[in-house]
């Protein structure tokens, strides 16, 4: 329990230093003529923009009571411990077209509705593995015809593969909405186009708990079925990198509490497990975002876009220009007779 702990710790730790380490950085190597102009710099992200990721993470989990109910048994198991299962990594499966969905993934869909907050939803494809063969405490009774009939109070037995198989490992899917907090740490802009932005972000999120959940009973058949089991919450911060303007690196952190109070564990409706838990999340992603309001309203505010506005000699007429041949290949392309032959 103390190395677990040393981890929460240690990862949290590692995200304190993020946004110090970033900043200086890239201070350092700015050119002096780049346009970092207190606007450019520090003005709020783009509003009501779309935006979408992919990517994968890891995850500790707290201990958890199990308990195990059904026809012949009730019983709970204290303080179990249980780990997360990362593929190695490697092409396949992670980038290969047909497995990618295999390792701990995270998608992720959102909207700007103000210039400094977001909505989303994300599906966390985590996965929770009870540690094989550790000593529990367990407390209740089992009269079911199998070698662990009797009742118990506070006796110590080992998981073995014969007693308890219990995973979640197709996968721990946390379905969730989340509201997210932006705030811009440094811009660099060079041309039109050429843009990075560092920015930080903190949240909450809360949501359901879909989990496809491996459980083998008492030396029963084994059972692995989708099944609603419960909800969560969150808190969440991270460090968000723009690319390109649309093209983005997002490192996350995230914390919280999940309640999982209906799982299924054999094919009979009747038999239930429920467990309470803490999770850390640790997920790098990458994505993109779509439909810039801000490059949007600069372009219909120009001259030429509304009914007022006046020819002048600044008017620019480029996309004009562009309809005009558009309209005249069209015109050559329907009236050539060898392309469009007469009937």
């Amino acid at each position: 329990m103390k190395t677990r702990n040393g981890l929460f710790g240690l990862i949290l730790g590692c995200l304190g230093l993020l946004p110090g380490i970033a900043c200086s950085q890239l201070g350092s190597q700015m050119p002096r003529d780049a346009k970092t102009s207190e606007d450019a710099r520090f003005s709020s992200p783009p509003r009501d923009r779309f935006f979408a990721f992919w990517g994968w993470n890891r995850d500790v989990y707290s201990t958890s009571n199990l308990h195990f109910q059904g026809d012949g048994y009730n019983f709970v198991l204290y303080h179990v411990a249980a780990h997360d299962k990362p593929e190695p990594l490697g092409f396949d499966p992670y980038f290969h077209p047909t497995k990618f969905t295999i390792p701990q993934t995270n998608a992720r869909i959102g909207y700007f509705f103000r210039p400094n907050w977001s909505i989303s939803l994300a599906l966390d494809h985590m996965k929770y593995v009870m540690e094989q063969d550790q000593s529990v405490s367990i407390s209740g009774h089992i009269g079911t015809g199998s070698a662990y009939d009797g009742s118990y109070l506070h006796d110590f037995l080992p998981t073995d593969r014969n007693f308890l198989t219990f995973e979640h490992t197709d996968g721990l899917n946390y379905i969730a909405a989340e509201l997210r907090h932006h705030d811009r740490i440094v811009r660099y802009e060079n041309g039109r186009w050429f843009q990075v932005e560092l920015e930080s972000f903190y949240g909450i999120g809360t949501g359901c708990l879909l989990p496809k959940t491996n459980c083998k009973l008492l030396g029963g058949e084994r059972h692995d079925d989708f099944h609603l089991s419960g909800w969560g919450a969150h808190v969440i911060t991270g460090l968000g990198l723009t690319l390109w303007r649309h093209f983005l690196i997002q490192g996350e952190l995230k914390g919280g509490w999940m309640g999982m109070p209906d799982i299924r564990t054999t094919w009979d409706r009747a038999d239930r497990a429920d467990q309470r838990f803490w999770f850390g999340e640790l997920a790098v992603m990458v994505g993109g975002s779509f439909a810039d309001q801000a490059l949007l309203e600069a372009f219909l505010s120009d001259d030429y876009h509304g009914p007022d506005d006046e020819l002048t000699k600044d008017t620019k007429l480029g996309g004009a220009a562009e309809d005009a041949t558009l309209h005249v290949e069209l015109g050559k392309h329907f009236a050539s007779t060898r392309k469009q032959p007469a009937e």
